[in-house]
């Protein structure tokens, strides 16, 4: 996470995230830390705390009165009794959380299930850069810690392209364009959230993260939103996911040019009767746990 440096932490009334990271990731952390700022979102981190001021309970007050708590997981991080502190004081305190593991970490059991239901993103998982972050943008929570007046996005910061379209946009037009792309992602995300469709598709992306799948939730149809993976584009080139509203179902399309899937798919229990084409097969799974038995197929976990 390079590029961008941290500001002076926010101090004031409004709702804002509160950053809990080991300094020995102070570098990455601080990139982080940077471009959520710049891109218009409170942020208070450790360097807030005043000359004079009592460690635990300044870091304390600040937890107690964020509304989102990102915890930016690491071997060090692991290690760290103030860092766990900071997490096990924001749970105590049924604080929303969100895991960003910046590596894989190992989990003591005991860690394991208390977090195991939290939102977790694997920064490594992404090759793209903008994908993490549009992720990490989801977060349930995440806008009310966002001044939209002081968003300072610069066009020279991203690729000239519509993400929606990958059309090649003219540089004045490209960053009201781009915000009316992630307004848009926003209102939709927020549509289905109290569908639950939001969460079980967060939930199907945890899975392919523990098997280093890179994913996407989009959200351009008006059937509702999916994950993505491969060449949106392509239907022979893709898989996709989607679930339904009071539904444990996971359906799955899986192109023919993703051709270890297919094949395996063809012969799988969970193929069914599809007639759309030739280029992808139909899965269907009865819940999670069937899902990532053939998630483990694929992978050869």
């Amino acid at each position: 996470m390079a590029g961008y440096s941290a500001k002076i932490p926010y101090e004031g009334d409004e709702k804002y995230i509160f950053i809990s990271y080991s300094h020995k990731n102070k570098a990455e952390a601080e990139s982080f830390i940077g471009r959520l700022q710049h891109d218009g979102y409170r942020v208070w981190y450790d360097e807030g705390i005043h000359p004079g001021s009592e460690w635990d309970e300044f870091i304390a007050t600040h937890v107690e009165n964020c509304a989102l708590f990102f915890a930016l997981m690491s071997a060090e991080y692991m290690q760290s009794d103030n860092c766990k502190d900071e997490l096990n004081f924001a749970r105590d305190l049924n604080k929303k959380r969100v895991l960003i593991l910046l590596e894989e970490v190992e989990m003591p059991a005991g860690m394991r299930l208390r977090l195991g239901r939290l939102q977790n993103i694997h920064k490594k998982q992404y090759t793209d850069e903008e994908k993490f972050y549009q992720k990490t943008y989801l977060a349930d929570g995440i806008d009310q810690c966002r001044d939209n007046q002081k968003a300072d996005r610069k066009e020279a910061d991203y690729v000239k392209t519509d993400h929606q379209t990958t059309k090649k946009m003219p540089k004045d037009n490209f960053s009201s364009l781009r915000n009316d792309v992630i307004v848009r992602e926003k209102e939709e995300a927020d549509k289905f959230k109290a569908t639950g469709v939001v969460e079980k598709l967060q939930n199907i992306q945890d899975i392919l993260s523990k098997y280093q799948i890179e994913s996407e939730i989009r959200y351009e149809r008006k059937e509702g939103p999916y994950i993505n993976i491969g060449n949106v584009k392509s239907v022979a080139d893709r898989a996709q996911f989607w679930v339904k509203e009071n539904s444990e179902i996971v359906n799955c399309w899986i192109g023919k040019h993703r051709s270890f899937w297919y094949g395996i798919g063809e012969t799988s229990i969970y193929r069914r009767e599809w007639q759309r084409n030739d280029r992808e097969i139909y899965l269907q799974f009865n819940n999670l746990r069937q899902l990532e038995d053939f998630i483990k197929q694929v992978t050869n976990r």
